[in-house]
C-alpha cells in the first residue's frame, strides 16, 4: 500500500510537470 501511494503521488507530480511544461509551450 505504501509502494502504490509513493507511485501514484510520483505519477502526479509527473502528470503536473508535464501539464506546467505543456502551458509554457503555448505561450
Amino acid at each position: 500500500m505504501v509502494d502504490g501511494a509513493l507511485g501514484g503521488s510520483f505519477l502526479k507530480r509527473i502528470g503536473d510537470h508535464l501539464e506546467n511544461a505543456d502551458i509554457e509551450r503555448e505561450i
